[in-house]
C-alpha cells in the first residue's frame, strides 16, 4: 500500500498571479453595454436618414504622349516637339489643383456666393425635398404666415453680392417682395436695404459700398433666403482641399478627379469648368512657349535679311572685278562642307539662345547645343586650313561664296522656323484630353445609411467596452474573498452570494406587500442562505473567546446589505433552537420593522429615553424564536442618544435574556453609531460588497472599531456574484465561483 505524504505548509507555494477579468466585468455591465450600443445605433441612423445628402461628380484626364514628326524639322530641330508639354502624371494633379485652375472655376461659377431657401430646422430640407421630388413647386412661405420658410423647390440665382471685407462670411437674409423687389437684412446693416430683381443695387454701408444684383428668382413673395458672401481667397483654398485628384497608379497617364458637395446640379458644373480650364491652361502653355521662341526669331530676321543683302553684293562686286572663276574640284567640296558647318554652328547657336531663356548654362540641353557647336568649330578650322592652300584668288572667291551661301540657308530656315511657330501658335493642342466629363448625379454618395449604422454600431461597441472597463477600474470594489484577506488580513468568514431571491424581497419591501420578506423564509435553499448556515458555525466556534453572545454587524458604507445579513443571521440562529434577539440599532434610517410589517415606533431609543420598558418594546416571536426591537423614533441627535449610561444596562438585560443578540448598525464611516454600540458587543463582523466596496474602507473600519476596543474577527462578503469567473479568467489556484445546490424532499414510491 502506497502512503501519501503530505509536505510542510511551508513548502506549499502559489504563485500569484493576475488576470484581468474582461468577460465577467462586461457580462456583469450587459446592461450599460447594450444600452450603449443601442444610443450609438439610434445616433447613427439619425444622422444617416437626417443628415443632407452628398452627391459625388467626376471627371477623367488623360496624358497624352506627343506624336512625333507632326511638322518638319528646322533650324531649331522638331519646332512642335520643342514646345510640348512633358510633365508626369504626379505634377499634372498638382497643377490640375492649383490656383491657376480653380480660380477661374471660383470667378465663373460665383462660387463665393452661398444663397440657399431658408428652410424650418431639422425637417424643412427633407419637406422640401419630398414636395421637390414630386413636382409640387412653389409653396407657401412661412409656418403660419411666420418666419418665410422655403417648403418647395425655391430657387435664386445672384450675378453680383459684394460688399465690405468685415461683412465677408456673415449672414443675410434676403426676402422676396411682391412687385419684383427683393429685401435684404442681416448682419452689422442699420436698416434693412431693397432693389429690383435683375438691377444692379448699390448700397452704402457703415464699413463700405455693397453691390446686390439678384438674376432670377423663383419663390412666392414672402420667402426668404440666406445668403453669404465668401472671400475669395477662402473660396478657392477650399475648393483646392475639397478636390480630390489622384492616379489610378503611378505609372499611369491617366488622372480622375471628383468633388462632393449637397447640391448636384452645381458640383457637376464645377468639375467640368475644371475639366475645361485644365485642358485650356495646357494648350496655353505650348502656345505661350511658342509665342516666346517666335518673338526671338522675328527679332533676328531683319538682321539676318541685311547681312545675306551685304554678302551678296560683296560677291557681285568681286565677279564684276575678276569675272568668273572656275574653282577646283577641292575647292568646290571645301566650300560645300563649310557652308553647311557654319549653317548648322549659327542655327545651334540661336537654338541656343532660345534655350537660355528658360534655362540656365548648366541645364543638360544647353550645354549639348555648347558641344555640337564647339564640334562644328573643330571641323571648320580644318577645312579652313585646306582652303589656304589654294591661291589667293581662289581663296577671296571662296570666302564671298561661303558668306552667300551661310547667310542665305540660314536666312531661309529660319524663315521656314518662324512660319511653323506661327502655325504652332494658332493651332496649339495640349498633350491632355478630357476622357469623362461630368455627369449629374442621381444618386447620393453620403451617408451610405448601412454602412454609418455599421460603423456606428462597432464605434458603440468599442466605447461601451471600455466604458464598462473605466468604470470597473475606477469605481469597481473587491470581487471576491481572496483579495480582502491578502490586502487586510482579515479572515472571511462567509461569502455571500447574491440571490435573485434577495432582488425580490427588497422589491417587496420597498412596494409594502404583504407576506413574509425573509430570505431565510421566503427561499432557505437559496444559495445565499447557504452561505449564511457556513456562517453561523463558523460565528458559533468564533464567539467561544468572546466576552458575550452580543453579534454586531456593521458596514463601512450604504448599501452594503448589513441589515439583509443581520436579519436573515438572526433567523437561522433561531431556528437552531436559540432564543433570538434582533435590535435595529440604525436609529438613522433603520428599516428592520419593514421586514416583518411593523411599525418602528415604541423600539430601541424609547428605551433608552426610558418611556416605554425594554421587555413591552420587545415584539415576540416575528419569526419562531425571534424576538424584534425595532429603532423607535428616530433621534435628531442619535450619536447623543446611543451616549447614554442606560444603552449599556439595555444591552446586558438582552444578553442576559437572550441566547443570542444580533444588533444592526448604521454604517462605520457615515456615523460614529457604530464605534458607539461596538464598545459593547462581543464579536463584530463587518460586511463588505462584492463590487463597490473598496480596501480602503475596510481597512479604515477595522481602524475606527478597533479603536474603540472592538473585537472584529473576520469580515462578510455579501452580493458575491455566482457567475464571476465561469468565462476561467485566474490561474488554477485562484479562480473558484458558487454554485446553487438546490434540492427536494425525497418522494415516496408512489410519486407523492
Amino acid at each position: 500500500m502506497t502512503n501519501l505524504s503530505v509536505p510542510p505548509q511551508g513548502e506549499i507555494q502559489q504563485t500569484e498571479e493576475y488576470s484581468y477579468p474582461l468577460l465577467d466585468v462586461l457580462f456583469e455591465s450587459k446592461g450599460l453595454i447594450i444600452a450603449t450600443i443601442l444610443t450609438f445605433i439610434v445616433i447613427g441612423s439619425l444622422y444617416a436618414f437626417l443628415a443632407k445628402p452628398k452627391y459625388q461628380a467626376d471627371i477623367v484626364v488623360q496624358i497624352e504622349d506627343t506624336p512625333q514628326g507632326a511638322i518638319s524639322k528646322g533650324v531649331l530641330g522638331d519646332v512642335s516637339s520643342l514646345f510640348d508639354v512633358q510633365s508626369t502624371g504626379a505634377d499634372e494633379t498638382l497643377i490640375m489643383q492649383s490656383r491657376l485652375v480653380v480660380t477661374t472655376a471660383v470667378q465663373d461659377l460665383k462660387l463665393y456666393i452661398d444663397a440657399q431657401p431658408h428652410y424650418f430646422p431639422v425637417i424643412g430640407f427633407w419637406i422640401s425635398k419630398f414636395h421637390t421630388d414630386r413636382g409640387h413647386g412653389l409653396s407657401h412661405p412661412g409656418l403660419l404666415g411666420f418666419g418665410g420658410y422655403a417648403w418647395g423647390d425655391e430657387s435664386i440665382e445672384m450675378d453680383t453680392f459684394d460688399v465690405p471685407q468685415v461683412y465677408e462670411s456673415d449672414k443675410f437674409k434676403l426676402t422676396i417682395l411682391p412687385g419684383n423687389r427683393f429685401e435684404v437684412t442681416g448682419s452689422d446693416l442699420d436698416d434693412a436695404v431693397e432693389g429690383t430683381i435683375g438691377t444692379e443695387e448699390n448700397y452704402a454701408t457703415a464699413a463700405g459700398n455693397m453691390r446686390v444684383k439678384v438674376a432670377n428668382v423663383h419663390a412666392n413673395p414672402g420667402t426668404t433666403f440666406i445668403v453669404y458672401r465668401y472671400s475669395k481667397l477662402d473660396t478657392i483654398q477650399q475648393l483646392q482641399n475639397d478636390l480630390i485628384i489622384q492616379q489610378s497608379d503611378k505609372q499611369s497617364n491617366v488622372i480622375a478627379a471628383s468633388l462632393q458637395g449637397e447640391d448636384p446640379l452645381q458640383v457637376t458644373k464645377i468639375m467640368n469648368e475644371i475639366g475645361e480650364q485644365y485642358v485650356h491652361q495646357n494648350v496655353q502653355r505650348k502656345a505661350a512657349q511658342a509665342a516666346q521662341s517666335l518673338s526671338f526669331l522675328t527679332k533676328q530676321l531683319p538682321s539676318l535679311k541685311e547681312q545675306l543683302q551685304q554678302a551678296e553684293e560683296r560677291y557681285t562686286k568681286f565677279r564684276n572685278e575678276h569675272g568668273t572663276i572656275d574653282l577646283s574640284q577641292e575647292a568646290l567640296l571645301a566650300l560645300q562642307e563649310l557652308s553647311q558647318n557654319q549653317a548648322q554652328i549659327v542655327a545651334l547657336q540661336a537654338k541656343r539662345g532660345d534655350l537660355l531663356q528658360r534655362y540656365t548654362l548648366e541645364h543638360p540641353s544647353v550645354l549639348g547645343v555648347d558641344q555640337q557647336i564647339q564640334v562644328l568649330q573643330q571641323q571648320d578650322a580644318k577645312i579652313a586650313g585646306q582652303i589656304k592652300g589654294l591661291p589667293d584668288l581662289q581663296q577671296d572667291a571662296v570666302r564671298l561664296m561661303l558668306d552667300v551661301n551661310v547667310d542665305t540657308q540660314l536666312y531661309t530656315t529660319l524663315l521656314n522656323s518662324s512660319q511653323e511657330l506661327q502655325l504652332v501658335e494658332a493651332g496649339a493642342t495640349g498633350n491632355v484630353r478630357l476622357v469623362d466629363t461630368a455627369l449629374l448625379p442621381e444618386v447620393p454618395s453620403k451617408p451610405r445609411k448601412a454602412l454609418v449604422i455599421a460603423l456606428a454600431a462597432l464605434v458603440g461597441v468599442f466605447f461601451a467596452i471600455s466604458m464598462a472597463i473605466l468604470r470597473d477600474l475606477l469605481f469597481g470594489g473587491i470581487s471576491d474573498a481572496a483579495e480582502v484577506e491578502r490586502h487586510t488580513g482579515l479572515n472571511v468568514f462567509a461569502s455571500i452570494a447574491l440571490s435573485k431571491h434577495a432582488l425580490k424581497v427588497e422589491r417587496t419591501l420597498a412596494g409594502k406587500a404583504e407576506g413574509s420578506r425573509l430570505l431565510a423564509v421566503t427561499a432557505p435553499n437559496d444559495a445565499a442562505v447557504e452561505a449564511m448556515r457556513s456562517l453561523r458555525t463558523a460565528l458559533q466556534f468564533a464567539m467561544l473567546d468572546a466576552p458575550n453572545n452580543l453579534v454586531l454587524f456593521a458596514g463601512p458604507t450604504p448599501g452594503v446589505g448589513k441589515s439583509f445579513v443581520a436579519s436573515n443571521m438572526a433567523s437561522l440562529i433561531s431556528t437552531a433552537n436559540k432564543r433570538v434577539l434582533l435590535i435595529d440599532g440604525d436609529i438613522r434610517k433603520g428599516r428592520m420593522h419593514e421586514l416583518f410589517g411593523l411599525s418602528r415606533d415604541q423600539g430601541f431609543t424609547d428605551v433608552i429615553a426610558g418611556s416605554i420598558l425594554f421587555s413591552d418594546a420587545v415584539h415576540r416571536d416575528v419569526a419562531e424564536n425571534l424576538d424584534l426591537l425595532t429603532t423607535g423614533s428616530l433621534p435628531p441627535n442619535p450619536s447623543e442618544v446611543l451616549m447614554s449610561s442606560k444603552l449599556a444596562e439595555i444591552l446586558h438585560l438582552a444578553r442576559e435574556t437572550y441566547d443570542f443578540v444580533v444588533v444592526d448598525t448604521a454604517p462605520v464611516l457615515a456615523a460614529t453609531d457604530t464605534e458607539l454600540l461596538a464598545r459593547h458587543a462581543g464579536t463584530v463582523l463587518l460586511v463588505t460588497r462584492a463590487g463597490s466596496s473598496k480596501i480602503g474602507e475596510i481597512m479604515e473600519s477595522v481602524k475606527r472599531l478597533q479603536q474603540v476596543g472592538a473585537r472584529v474577527p473576520g469580515v462578510l462578503l455579501n452580493g458575491v456574484n455566482p457567475n464571476r469567473g465561469r468565462y476561467g479568467y485566474g490561474s488554477k489556484y485562484g479562480g473558484y465561483r458558487y454554485f446553487a445546490y438546490n434540492y427536494e424532499p425525497a418522494k415516496n414510491a408512489k410519486g407523492k
